[in-house]
């Protein structure tokens, strides 16, 4: 996960303006004189203390500007020359938890004409990222009311997590080549350069046929279908975004759901391109996107990987894959299962934890769990905001309820 810089949206709301209840001539023609007292009351969700707070406020008429700084403090009173201003904040604040946040917002119509200007700010919890992350990875399946696992309609839920229109159109979703439940200290280790995978999807679009408004998301299902029925409580997912159904298999035939685009399996170690999530969740995974220039052609001919390892039996197992290069990868989620992990499958500087779901491998309470993202507000629409902090320990809860199993909804 890309550690991204944390902002706060500024709404403003006036509670009262006392003005005096007559003004003499002089006062009219000495208006240049007159000033206002603004008292401004700073709120925040989730926020514990403001650290530092710079204000910049721009009288639109003249440009004239006032800076101000408030420290340690959620009051602020400040008496600014009558006019029509535009209020700028800066600063850094301490959630809840003691992580310190950037914040900061404006307000375009501040108008200071009385004697006095009260003002709440509330303040809306945003955080902007480059690009999507996943806000939820269900991988576990249910089980039926026989008692029977039921790995079909999985799902990757993926958040625009930004304060502007983002376009799905050839996101790549990729998974790793290696499980985070097994360490074979393979050679060369390039972890901190790329990721190594074993399948990679694309979603389809010409670069703006996808529009993925702020705060809201997309479903890339592995088949479209609603799991829902007498004996199994799955998802109803009909209406996702994108699916990946397995076509190609004359063993496992899914139906493809002809109101949904299919993501396009542009690399797998898989016979008949299939692209299949660990119901135990022992992979990583990636979201990237090919930078200009770059087709993928040209990353399977330039970005090949070799590699090796020292078998059981002492001797040298030589594989080959392919592998994401770093730059190119927006978002990354490590998980496992907590006794039986031995290594993240991507650099720390993609995501240095893991999330999970049950407490062993035989665990049956992980059916209908997923991993999911914590948010930590409402942006100005009342869609979540999510946390991403380069750790998947603390992004992450896990042995979450699936969010989707009573189908998709983007209230």
């Amino acid at each position: 996960m890309k550690l991204r810089v944390l902002y706060i949206l500024l709404t403003v709301f006036t509670l009262g303006i006392s003005v005096s209840s007559c003004l003499s001539d002089d006062d009219v023609t000495a208006g240049i004189n007159q000033s206002t007292v603004v008292s401004i009351n700073f709120k925040a969700n989730g926020v514990k203390e403001f650290k530092e707070l710079e204000l910049e406020f721009t009288e639109i008429n003249t440009g004239l500007v006032t800076k101000e700084k408030a420290v340690g403090v959620s009051f602020y009173s400040i008496a600014l020359p009558t006019g029509a201003y535009r209020m700028s904040v800066e600063g850094a604040a301490f959630l809840e938890d003691g992580e310190e946040i950037r914040v900061g917002g404006v307000n375009d119509k501040l108008d200071a004409s009385g004697q006095v200007l009260n003002l709440v700010v509330d303040l809306r919890v945003k955080q902007f990222s480059k690009d999507f992350i996943f806000e939820e990875i269900f991988f576990t399946g249910v089980k039926t009311l026989e008692g029977k696992a039921y790995n079909s309609g999985q799902y990757f839920k993926i958040v625009n997590n930004t304060d502007e229109v983002l376009y799905a159109d050839g996101l790549l979703i990729c998974k790793s080549e290696f499980l985070t439940t097994t360490d074979n200290n393979e050679t060369p280790n390039v972890f901190d350069s790329a990721f190594p995978v074993d399948g990679v999807l694309m979603l389809p679009g010409k670069g703006k046929d996808y529009p993925v408004e702020p705060g809201d998301f997309i479903v890339v299902a592995d088949n479209a279908q609603n799991h829902r029925t007498a004996n199994i409580p799955g998802p109803d997912l009909t209406n996702a975004d994108f699916e990946f159904p397995i076509v190609e298999s004359p063993a496992i035939n899914q139906p493809d759901n002809p109101n949904v685009p299919n993501a396009i399996v542009v690399y797998t170690n898989m016979k008949y391109s299939m692209f299949i999530m660990h119901n135990r969740g022992y992979k990583g995974h990636v979201l990237a996107r090919l930078p200009e220039g770059e087709s993928v052609e040209s990353w399977l001919a330039n970005h090949k990987y070799d590699y090796s390892y020292v078998n059981a039996t002492g001797k040298e197992t030589k594989k080959s894959a392919y592998k994401i290069p770093n730059a190119w990868i927006v978002d990354g989620v490590n998980s496992s299962i907590v006794p039986k992990f031995q290594r993240l499958v991507m650099g720390a500087s993609l995501d240095s934890g893991f999330s999970y779901c049950g407490s062993s491998e035989s665990d049956d309470s992980r059916f209908g769990k997923a991993i999911r993202r914590k948010s930590l507000g409402q942006n100005t629409a009342g869609r979540n905001v999510y946390k991403d902090t380069n750790n998947s320990t603390v992004d992450f809860i896990p042995d979450s309820p699936a969010s989707l199993l009573n189908g998709i909804s983007h209230k």
